[in-house]
């Protein structure tokens, strides 16, 4: 998997102007500059590291949701509507389904800490 310095290497500039271009800060640069860094993206097929982007701005754009059974259809339904809240304001969300278990459910709440959620929904019926 290509890195952020194999594109600058390509292209010919810094790491910098490459993470300019990739999120939208590239006003100083020139057109020309623009189009080799986007070339070299598309030849190597780069695609932006989300673990160093979240470490870097501290927060991931993560919600975590944590449910019992994702065949019941009311914690379907829940996980749907924290999906959808979570996509209208530019979130991703991840799942996981504990299947009624103490011990996934506390896999499941470390996992999510160690991703760095921003925040977490946990609707189970095997918490006290």
């Amino acid at each position: 998997m290509p890195n952020i310095a194999d594109v600058a290497k390509l292209a010919r500039v810094s790491t910098a102007t490459v993470s300019a271009v990739v999120n939208g800060r590239d006003s100083k640069i020139t057109p020309r500059t623009r189009r080799r860094v986007q070339e070299a993206i598309e030849t190597l097929g780069y695609r932006p590291n989300l673990y160093a982007r979240s470490l870097a701005r501290g927060r991931s754009r993560l919600l975590g949701v944590i449910i019992s059974d994702i065949m019941n259809p009311f914690f379907a339904d829940v996980a749907q509507v924290v999906q959808s809240e979570a996509l209208a304001s530019d979130y991703n969300v991840l799942i996981a389904a504990t299947q009624f278990s103490v011990h996934r459910l506390h896999d499941a709440v470390e996992h999510m800490i160690g991703m760095r959620v921003d925040g977490m929904v946990v609707i189970t019926t095997e918490m006290e």
